[in-house]
């Protein structure tokens, strides 16, 4: 499973949820860092 796969199935579980919010833009950093390798 790459990481905007990851993303989307946070992002369809996020419930305005403090915690989802942190791993969700964890998540985005992630994939953006990773564009950058």
């Amino acid at each position: 499973m790459d990481i905007d796969e990851m993303c989307n199935k946070l992002i369809d579980l996020q419930k305005n949820d403090d915690f989802l919010v942190r791993i969700i833009y964890g998540c985005v950093i992630a994939s953006v860092v990773d564009k950058f390798k």
